[in-house]
């Protein structure tokens, strides 16, 4: 039982990192465009 959780999470963490990074990528242009804009 608790392989398939591990095996389970083992294929979401990618996407999960992925998606992370994809905020954390518009949220820093969001703060630059406010920096310049300033």
């Amino acid at each position: 039982m608790k392989k398939q959780v591990f095996e389970q999470t083992k294929l979401k963490l990618p996407n999960l990192l992925l998606k992370l990074n994809k905020a954390k990528m518009k949220f820093k242009s969001k703060v630059s465009k406010k920096l310049k804009a300033n």
